[in-house]
C-alpha cells in the first residue's frame, strides 16, 4: 500500500429515485423451464450494475435483491432529460442467478430494433436462460405477463452434466456459461435457433500440441471457473476467464480460439483462492490492459486482497498478450467489498464504509495514490445526530435550556423543529425509508395515499407520533422520543437503501453508485471542505485547497493555527450549536438569533447554569446529574486552558493581533460566495444535472454556513477575552466595526442559499395569487409545465422553482448534458448556481437587496408566500444592521420594491393561509408595507424599473410627473388589490389615503386620471363611494354615513344613500338615525326622488 488516503469527495443522491412508479411484468411458466438447481453461485447479497448504451448514452440500471430473488428491476436514465419516475420489474418463475446483461439490440433488423432497441440476458438458478428484446421502459404498461413475442427462453440443464454453473457472462448474441469443472460454453441465444449448428459451442484448445504443452506447463487441469469478463479490444470480442487456482485465460469469441493461458503470480499463494476478476480498458499510451484479481486465503477468511496486474497487448497479424507480475496489491482490511470497477488508470473499490480510488500504472507525483469518497450514510448520521462522537442527548437538552433560559416552554417545540427540519432535508429524507419507519408506529397507507402526502402532511403525522409517545412533555422526554424515532429511521435507511454497485464511465470520468432504492453520483470536495472538518494536513492542504490569498508561508502557518482554534471551539460546543443557531434564523422562536451568540459564548466561558443542573436532576436523577456536571466542569477547564495557551501562542507567532485579524479577513474572502460571470444563455431544463447540482448545493451551503458561523463565534470569543489576551483597543474596534458585520453578511448569504436549496415548496393554493392580482400578471408563461403535482413535496425545493423560472428570465450556463455529470462538473455547476443566486447572471455590482427582490418575485409568482416573507424580512433585517457603506439612493430604491413585494406576499397569506387574529395581523402588516413602499421620493421610478426587469407589465405610473400624482395612482391600485382579496379594511385605508392627494395632484396639473375629463369632484366622489362601500362591508354604519355626507359628487352620493337605506332596513337599524340626520341627507340629495323610492318600497313606516 502507498500513502494514506485523502478525502476527495462525497456522494450526491439523484432526486426522485426513491419515488419510482413500478410497472410489473411476469415471465410466464412454460414446459421448457428448468426445475432443479444447477448452479453453485447463489445470491448472497443484493447486486446491481449499470450498462451504458449508445451516444448520447442511456444508462440502464439493473438490480436483484436477496430478499426478492425472483425479481429483476430495470431503470432507464438519460442525462439530458428529467427522470420519468417509471421503472420496470420483471418477475421470474424462479430465483435469479446474480447476473444480468443489457446492451443495444444489434441482432435484429433495423426496423425491429426501432421498437425493441435493447437486449437483456438473465438466468435463473435452475438453469433457464432468458433473452428479452426490450422497449423503452416508459413504453410499457402494467399487464400480467411479459409479451411472449419479445421473450426467448432456453433450458441449459441438458448441457451441464459435468458440473454445475459457477459464472455467467454475455455480449450481444452470446451467452457464456462457466462450469465447476473449469469448462466454458457459449450459447448464441437470440442470434441462432437452438437447433442450428454453432448454437452451442464449448471453448477448448483443439490443437494436440497446444494441449500437450498446456499439460506439461501446468501439470494439471485448470481449477473451477470463478469469473468471466467480456471486453471488446480493437474490434475483437475477447473473453477473460479466471479459474480458482489463479489461471487466467483469454479467448477470441468469434474464432473460439485461445489467445492466452497463464497463471497469476500471487505472493505466498499457498491456500489462496482467486475469487473475482475485473478487466480495465486498454491504455492507449502504453498498450497495457490492467487486470484486478480478488483473492482470499482459506486460513484467514476475513482477509481479502486485490492484486492488480498488467496485461501487455501487442497487435500484429494477431493479438498477443503477455501477463506481467503484480504491480499493486490492495488489502481489504476494513469494510465489506461490494463492487469493484477498473479503468485504464484507476481502480474503484466500493465498500460499505466508503469508496476508494487508487491510481495505477503512473508516476505522476501531483496525483494522490489513493483517494476516499464518503457515502451518504455519514451525512444522514450527522444530520440525525446518530454519531455518538458528535451528539449527546443531554447536551442538546442542556444547551436548549441555557439558550431559552427565560422561555422554558419553548424548548420542547424548538427541539422538535430541529429534528423535523433535518429529517425532511434533501439527501436525508427518503420515501421508502420514512414509510418503513412509520409502519413501526402503526401508520398504514396505500402506495397512492403515501405518495399524495405533502410536506405538511408528513410533518403532522411525525409530530403526532412524537407527541403520543408518552405522558411527559419535558424537553428531555421529547428529545428522547426524537432520538428513538431517528434511530429507527437511520436503521431502515441503512437496511433498505444500502449500496449495491458502482457506475463508472471512464471515457468522461463519471462515477456513480446504485443503491437498493436510489441512485447517486459522486462529487469533488469544495476547496474549503477538507479544512473545516479537520482533515487537512499541513500547509500542502492549504495550497491544494485553493487558499492562495495569503502572501507567504508565514501567514499560512498563522491561518492553520486560527483554524485549529476554531475547530477546537466547534468541537467543544458540538454540532448542536450550529443546528440551534440555524433554527433560530429560519423559524420564529421566542428569542432572536442575535441573542444566541452571547449565550453560546457564555457556555464556553462558564458552562451550564445551576438552573440547567436542576433540570438534569429532575430528568436523569441527582447522582447521574452530579457526575455529568463534574465531567462537564472538567472538560470546560481543560478547554479554557488549552484555548488561552493556543491564543497566546498565536499572538506571539503573529507578533500582533492585527496580523491575526489580517489573516482572518483574508480567510473570509474564501467564505464569501464567489462571483462568476455567466456568459452562456442556455435554457435550463429539469434533468439529472440540475437535480444533482441542487443536492450537492445543499451539502456545500451547509458546510459554508457552519464555517462562517464558527468564525463568527471565534471573533466574538476573542472580543470577550480581549483583556486576557492583551488585545489592543484598535483591534477590538476593528472586530466590532469591520469583521463582525462582514461575517454576519456572509452568514446571511449562506443562510438564504441553504434555505432555498433545502426548504420544500408550498402546496399550491386553491386560487393562484396571479389570477387574483390580474394587474400584476405574476404567471403569464403558458408554455411552462405544470408543477402542481410536485409542489409541496420534500424533493421539490424552492431552488427548483427558481431554476425553472430562470429558463426564461436569466439562463444559467449548462455543462455537457449528454452524459451524467462528473465530480468536477458537479462542483462547477454548484458554484455557478450559488453565484447566480447572489449576483445574478451578469454578476454586475449591485446589492443583495436588489437580487433578493428578483428572487422574491420569482417565488411570489409561483405561490411561495411563506418563503417570500422569510426571504424579504431576513434581507431587510440584515440590510438595516449592515455597516458597509453603499449608495443611499440605491438602497432606498430597492427598499421600496422590497416593501411592495412583501405587502403582496402578506396579503396573499392573509387570503390563503391564515384566519382570525392571524389574518388580521397579516392584513395590518401588508397595509404598513404598502405605505412604506410609497414613502420614498424615488418609489415611483423604482417600482417601474423593477416591473420592467422582472418581465411584468407596467403598473401605469409612468404618466405621473409629481410624487403626489403617483401616490394617488398607487393607492388606488393597492385599494383594488385589497378589494380583490376581500380585505375591505385595507382597501378603505388606501381609499382614504388616495383622497388626501387629489387636491395636490390637481394643483400640480398632472394627468393622474384614466379619464381625461375626470374632475376632482368626480375623483373624490368615486373614492368616497369606495370608502362608503368598504365601511358597509365592515359593518361600520357610522363611518359609511360619514362617507355619504363627505361625498361631493351628487350623483354618487344619491346612489350611496339608496344603498345605505336598504342596508339599514335589512339589518333593522333604521331607528338608530334621528329625523334630523335623515332630513339633512335628503335635503342635500333629491328629496322627491328619495321619497318616491321609499313609497315604492313601503318604507314610510320607518320614519314614524
Amino acid at each position: 500500500m502507498g500513502s494514506k488516503s485523502t478525502l476527495a469527495g462525497m456522494e450526491v443522491p439523484i432526486i426522485g429515485m426513491d419515488t419510482i412508479k413500478w410497472i410489473e411484468l411476469s415471465v410466464a411458466i412454460t414446459n421448457t423451464a428448468a426445475t432443479s438447481t444447477c448452479v453453485t453461485t447463489r445470491l448472497s447479497d443484493d447486486c446491481a450494475s449499470c450498462s451504458i448504451i449508445g451516444d448520447p448514452p442511456i444508462y440502464f440500471i439493473w438490480r436483484i435483491y436477496k430478499a426478492r430473488p425472483h425479481m429483476l428491476e430495470l431503470i432507464e436514465l438519460s442525462a439530458h432529460k428529467d427522470f420519468s419516475g417509471i421503472g420496470l420489474r420483471i418477475i421470474f418463475p424462479d430465483a435469479l442467478f446474480p447476473f444480468a446483461y443489457i446492451s443495444q439490440n444489434k441482432i435484429d433488423s433495423f426496423l425491429s430494433s426501432l421498437n425493441n432497441p435493447y437486449l437483456l440476458y438473465a438466468m435463473t438458478v435452475s438453469g433457464t436462460a432468458y433473452s428479452f428484446r426490450l422497449r423503452n421502459i416508459s413504453a410499457y404498461s402494467s399487464c400480467s405477463n411479459f409479451p411472449r413475442d419479445e421473450l426467448l427462453e432456453f433450458n441449459l440443464q441438458n448441457y451441464f452434466h459435468n458440473g454445475p454453473i459457477t459464472s455467467v457472462a454475455a455480449t450481444a448474441g452470446y451467452l457464456i456459461v462457466g462450469r465447476n469443472d473449469g469448462s466454458v460454453v457459449t450459447f448464441r441465444l437470440g442470434l441462432l435457433h437452438h437447433d442450428a449448428p454453432g448454437f452451442v459451442h464449448e471453448l477448448r484448445d483443439d490443437s494436440g500440441i497446444s494441449r500437450l504443452w498446456s499439460f506439461m506447463s501446468r501439470g494439471r487441469t485448470a481449477g473451477a471457473l470463478q469469473d468471466m469478463v467480456v471486453l471488446n479490444i480493437h474490434g475483437i470480442e475477447l473473453l477473460f476467464v479466471l479459474h480458482s487456482d489463479g489461471t487466467l485465460q483469454v479467448w477470441d469469441l468469434l474464432r473460439s480460439s485461445k489467445i492466452l493461458s497463464d497463471s497469476t503470480s500471487i505472493p505466498d499463494s499457498e491456500g489462496v483462492t482467486s475469487v473475482r476478476l475485473w478487466v480495465g480498458e486498454p491504455n492507449n499510451d502504453s498498450s497495457v490492459i490492467p487486470l484486478a484479481v480478488l483473492c482470499s486465503r482459506s486460513l484467514e477468511i476475513s482477509k481479502k486482497v486485490i492484486y492488480v496486474f498488467s496485461l501487455h497487448c501487442t497487435l500484429d497479424d494477431r493479438i498477443i498478450f503477455s501477463l506481467g507480475a503484480s504491480v499493486q496489491n490492495i488489502p481489504l482490511e476494513e469494510g465489506k467489498c461490494i463492487d469493484v470497477k477498473l479503468t485504464s488508470k484507476k481502480i474503484w473499490i466500493l465498500r460499505d464504509n466508503g469508496l476508494m480510488m487508487h491510481n495505477i500504472f503512473h508516476k505522476n507525483m501531483d496525483e494522490k495514490e489513493s483517494q476516499f469518497f464518503t457515502l451518504q450514510e455519514e451525512l444522514v448520521a450527522e444530520h440525525l445526530f446518530q454519531s455518538s462522537e458528535q451528539f449527546s442527548l443531554e447536551d442538546l437538552v442542556s444547551m436548549s435550556h441555557s439558550v431559552f433560559s427565560s422561555a422554558k416552554d419553548h424548548v420542547g417545540p424548538f427541539i422538535s423543529n430541529i429534528f423535523l427540519r433535518r429529517l425532511l432535508c434533501p439527501g436525508v429524507h427518503h420515501n421508502a425509508v420514512l414509510r418503513s419507519t412509520l409502519l413501526d408506529y402503526n401508520r398504514h397507507w396505500t402506495d397512492s395515499e403515501f405518495r399524495s402526502l405533502t410536506v405538511d402532511g408528513l410533518k403532522k403525522e411525525i409530530r403526532s407520533i412524537i407527541e403520543h409517545q408518552g405522558v411527559s412533555e419535558s424537553a428531555t422526554s421529547i428529545c428522547y422520543h426524537w432520538r428513538n424515532f431517528c434511530a429507527r429511521y437511520f436503521h431502515y435507511w441503512c437496511k433498505d437503501n444500502g449500496p449495491c454497485g458502482l457506475i463508472v464511465q471512464s471515457s468522461v470520468g463519471v462515477v456513480g453508485l446504485v443503491r437498493k432504492n436510489s441512485v447517486s453520483l459522486f462529487r469533488d470536495l469544495e476547496d474549503i471542505e477538507p479544512l473545516v472538518d479537520g482533515s487537512a494536513d499541513g500547509l500542502f492542504d492549504l495550497v491544494s485547497s485553493g487558499l492562495d490569498l495569503l502572501d507567504d508561508g508565514y501567514e499560512q502557518e498563522i491561518l492553520l493555527e486560527v483554524l485549529r482554534c476554531i475547530i477546537c471551539m466547534s468541537q467543544q460546543l458540538g454540532k448542536t450549536a450550529s443546528a440551534m443557531f440555524y433554527e433560530t434564523l429560519v423559524s420564529t422562536p421566542s428569542i432572536s438569533s442575535d441573542e444566541i451568540i452571547p449565550r453560546l459564548l457564555k457556555l464556553l466561558e462558564t458552562g451550564y447554569s445551576s438552573s440547567v443542573s436542576m433540570y438534569q436532576m429532575s430528568d436523569v436523577g441527582g447522582d447521574v446529574a452530579l457526575v455529568k456536571e463534574l465531567v462537564g466542569h472538567k472538560n470546560l477547564r481543560k478547554f479554557s486552558i488549552e484555548m488561552l495557551l493556543s491564543l497566546d501562542a498565536l499572538s506571539k507567532k503573529a507578533a500582533s493581533w492585527g496580523k491575526v485579524l489580517n489573516v482572518i479577513e483574508s480567510y473570509l474572502q474564501i467564505l464569501v460566495p464567489q462571483k462568476i460571470i455567466q456568459k452562456i444563455d442556455a435554457d435550463v431544463t429539469f434533468n439529472i444535472h440540475t437535480s444533482v447540482m441542487l443536492q450537492a448545493a445543499s451539502q456545500i451551503t451547509k458546510v459554508m454556513f457552519e464555517s462562517a458561523f464558527d468564525v463568527l463565534l471565534f471573533v466574538n470569543y476573542l472580543l470577550n477575552l480581549s483583556g486576557q489576551i492583551d488585545m489592543l483597543h484598535d483591534d477590538v474596534s476593528r472586530i466590532q466595526l469591520e469583521l463582525v458585520p462582514m461575517i454576519q453578511e456572509t452568514v446571511s448569504e449562506w443562510l438564504i442559499i441553504h434555505f432555498l436549496v433545502t426548504t420544500p415548496s408550498e402546496s399550491p393554493a386553491i386560487e393562484d395569487f396571479s389570477s387574483q392580482l390580474s394587474t400584476l400578471q405574476l404567471d403569464s408563461n403558458t408554455d411552462k409545465r405544470s408543477w402542481n403535482e410536485k409542489l409541496g413535496k420534500c424533493d421539490s425545493t424552492l431552488a427548483f422553482i427558481l431554476l425553472l423560472t430562470s429558463q426564461t428570465s436569466s439562463g444559467i450556463p449548462s455543462h455537457s448534458l449528454l452524459c451524467l455529470p462528473t465530480p468536477p462538473e458537479i462542483i462547477s455547476s454548484v458554484r455557478d448556481f450559488i453565484s447566480w443566486i447572489i449576483w445574478g447572471k451578469t454578476g454586475e455590482d449591485s446589492t443583495f437587496l436588489r437580487r433578493s427582490n428578483e428572487l422574491a418575485m420569482i417565488l411570489l409568482r409561483n405561490g411561495q408566500y411563506n418563503a417570500v416573507e422569510y426571504l424579504l424580512t431576513t434581507v431587510e433585517a440584515n440590510s438595516l444592521r449592515e455597516k458597509i457603506s453603499r449608495s443611499i439612493q440605491e438602497t432606498d430604491d430597492n427598499w421600496c420594491v422590497l416593501q411592495h413585494l412583501l405587502g403582496c406576499c402578506l396579503l396573499a397569506q392573509a387570503r390563503y393561509g391564515f384566519h382570525g387574529v392571524l389574518k388580521e395581523r397579516k392584513v395590518h402588516e401588508a397595509v404598513r408595507c404598502f405605505f412604506r413602499a410609497s414613502s420614498r421620493q424615488r418609489a415611483s421610478q423604482a417600482l417601474q424599473d423593477f416591473s420592467h426587469i422582472a418581465g411584468l407589465p407596467q403598473l401605469g405610473f409612468d404618466g405621473c410627473a409629481s410624487h403626489a400624482a403617483w401616490k394617488l395612482h398607487y393607492y388606488q391600485w393597492v385599494m383594488q388589490v385589497f378589494e380583490q382579496y376581500n380585505s375591505s379594511e385595507g382597501a378603505c385605508q388606501f381609499a382614504l389615503a388616495a383622497l388626501e392627494h387629489v387636491e395636490e395632484a390637481l394643483r400640480q396639473g398632472d394627468d393622474f386620471s384614466s379619464n381625461d375629463n375626470e374632475s376632482a369632484t368626480n375623483i373624490k366622489g368615486r373614492m368616497w363611494a369606495n370608502v362608503f362601500k368598504f365601511s358597509l362591508d365592515l359593518n361600520l354604519l357610522y363611518d359609511a354615513y360619514c362617507a355619504v355626507l363627505s361625498n361631493p359628487d351628487e350623483e354618487s352620493k344619491h346612489i350611496c344613500l339608496r344603498r345605505f337605506i336598504i342596508v339599514l332596513y335589512e339589518c333593522g337599524a333604521m331607528k338608530v338615525f334621528a329625523w334630523l340626520q335623515l332630513f339633512t341627507i335628503c335635503c342635500q340629495c333629491s328629496f322627491f326622488c328619495l321619497a318616491e323610492w321609499l313609497n315604492k318600497h313601503n318604507l314610510q313606516y320607518a320614519f314614524s
